[in-house]
């Protein structure tokens, strides 16, 4: 079960046509784009997937164009996160019932809860269905401490891997000296990507996979096989062609999905740049920025 968590797992964008609708036609080239690339698995619907401005119908339309599009491929996974249980539940129902192998669930959202109330939300969600889930640490802005996300991972035999998008990579050994083979730590922030390999994160889900899908999954497994002259690459593929790119996109917390679409649209592999309001698409500065980097580092 835990072995189709691991991996390359792009955190798809969600492409949007020139009327603002989901574009299945982009849908369907990136996904292929990404598997030809050599990606391990999709997940849809994060947060580079902007899931917290669609509707809830919305993000069923685009579980079932990325299922029945991926049609096995490679293994699928959606955010299905949500500020109250019961819609978290009806999504992650969604989920299993299209086919997906997996769910990422976020801490519930917006009004601080409680401990338990944290607690309980991810352990009604587990067993309301019966695919893995994987527990967003970061979510929403909100980092779960490591004895409350060791309680989650005890409350249900479901809830098996754990993606780490908050700056403490050392939470990735912490969780594997506790739970060992029971869990699948997954690194979630593209600039710490080599710090969070390095303490053991056994799958990666990023939004610079989107445009660089290859080396991800390069660098991914030169870090799991561990030989000095792949790492060395890894290193330096990183460092020249990687972290450019997510420097200038995430060096704006709020322009990061305009970034990687931008370069998508470059690429050919969707039709717009186009985000949902309040986001802004990107003024001419930080497209000459982009720019600039996408041909520096021959991406474009």
């Amino acid at each position: 079960m835990n072995e189709k968590l691991k991996g390359n797992h792009c955190l798809i964008v969600t492409p949007f046509d020139p009327s603002g609708n989901i574009d299945e036609t982009s849908t369907r080239k990136l996904i292929d784009f990404l598997i030809s690339q050599g990606v391990h698995g999709i997940l849809g619907l994060g947060t580079t997937g902007e899931f917290f401005l669609l509707s809830s119908a919305e993000r069923e339309q685009f579980m079932k164009i990325v299922v029945e599009h991926v049609n096995r491929r490679v293994p699928v996974g959606f955010c299905c996160g949500h500020s109250g249980t019961e819609p978290a539940i009806k999504l992650s129902q969604i989920a299993e019932k299209l086919g997906a192998d997996y769910v990422m669930i976020t801490p519930p959202y917006y009004f601080v809860t409680t401990r338990d109330g944290v607690k309980e939300h991810f352990k009604a969600i587990a067993q309301s269905i019966h695919i893995p889930i994987m527990v967003y640490d970061g979510g929403g802005n909100i980092e779960i401490p490591l004895d409350l996300l060791s309680e989650i991972i005890k409350s249900s035999d479901n809830i098996t891997s754990i993606k780490i998008s908050v700056p403490s990579p050392l939470k990735i050994k912490q969780l594997y000296e506790i739970f060992g083979e029971k869990v699948v730590v997954i690194g979630g922030m593209d600039a710490l990507t080599l710090l969070m390999l390095s303490h053991g994160a056994q799958g990666l889900t990023l939004g610079v996979a989107n445009v660089l899908p290859k080396e991800i999954s390069f660098i991914y497994k030169a870090y799991q096989e561990k030989k000095d002259e792949g790492m060395i690459e890894a290193n330096k593929l990183f460092h020249e062609k990687v972290l450019p790119l997510v420097n200038v996109a995430l060096g704006v917390r709020t322009e990061y999905i305009q970034c990687f679409k931008y370069a998508l649209v470059k690429l050919g592999i969707i039709k717009t740049d186009i985000v949902r309001k309040p986001f802004l698409p990107l003024d001419k500065v930080r497209q000459a920025m982009l720019e600039t980097i996408l041909r520096d580092t021959g991406i474009v």
